[in-house]
């Protein structure tokens, strides 16, 4: 506020002219203000900072250490139906898995599942684990070697893929009536030919005796499969379980595996309609 010398009244800062006797109002110079707050010491001015926005955060870079694929010295080897190899597959350590997913060839095949199955190597073993895929795994048997079939799995000659199921006998009910039906007497189970994923064809009794497949010779014959041998497979049943033996057959029988199965270098393994061969990687 700004005194009139003239009448004493108050008058404000700016104003040209009196309010009470219409005096002209001393000018004072440019830029100087009466009421102009005095300056802040350097702590108040401190004080009156805007605090750090605990929100805010600063931008951190993050590099990440990727390590680089260490080759196992295992590899699969792709192997054309007249048996020549076509391309190898070098397996990395920990576990690597082969599907649609992973393109080329696997991409192309209707029977192959998006993630079909892995494959981890253990020193010059390889650990093989069905990814649940819908058509399986399969691993050739060695020729002369029984291999035990369990209830209700799966193996594959030629073209026909086919199950075995075990049989017992039914016990009479809680009235001591014995079930209707054929007697299971010298009968170690049944081979039933797979349609589909929920049904079957042609059934055929296993005796103890055994059952062999074939082309042109056995209990159960393919005529029309030109993958069959004469004398493909045969069942036997040894120390109370059964078994699957293969005859020595030019194309091979294939089991299905269940679980995690550990094979070792030449052993051959089918995913859908790929066949691959267990080789030891050259260095």
């Amino acid at each position: 506020m700004v005194v009139c010398p003239g009448c004493g009244k108050e008058n404000g800062a700016s104003f040209r002219f009196c309010m009470g006797c219409g005096a002209g109002m001393p000018r004072r110079p440019r830029g100087l203000q009466e009421d102009a707050p005095a300056a802040l010491s350097a702590d108040e001015t401190a004080s009156l900072e805007r605090p750090p926005d605990s929100r805010r955060s600063e931008r951190v870079t993050w590099t990440a250490t990727v390590k680089p694929p260490v080759p196992s010295r295992l590899e699969l080897i792709s192997i054309a139906i007249d048996g020549s190899a076509t391309a190898s597959h070098r397996l990395n350590e920990g576990p690597t898995v082969f599907g649609k997913n992973r393109g080329g060839a696997f991409a192309r095949d209707r029977f192959m599942s998006p993630n079909h199955g892995s494959f981890t190597p253990r020193g010059e073993r390889l650990l093989v684990r069905d990814e649940d895929s819908l058509n399986g795994i399969y691993r050739k048997l060695r020729a002369g070697d029984p291999c035990p079939i369990a209830s209700g799995q799966c193996f594959r000659v030629g073209q026909a893929l086919l199950r075995f199921d075990a049989l017992k006998a039914k016990a009479p009910d809680h009235e001591k009536v014995a079930w209707l039906g054929a007697a299971t007497d010298n009968v170690a189970g049944r081979v039933l030919i797979v349609l589909g994923r929920n049904s079957t064809g042609d059934a055929f009794v296993v005796p103890m005796s055994g059952l062999q497949i074939g082309r042109e010779r056995g209990d159960i014959v393919f005529p029309d499969d030109g993958y069959v041998s004469g004398a493909h497979c045969r069942l036997n049943v040894e120390a109370g379980r059964v078994v699957i033996i293969d005859l020595g057959s030019s194309n091979g029988t294939f089991v299905r595996l269940s679980g995690e199965t550990e094979v070792g270098p030449g052993e051959v393994l089918l995913l859908g309609q790929q066949l691959f061969r267990v080789a030891l990687a050259s260095r």
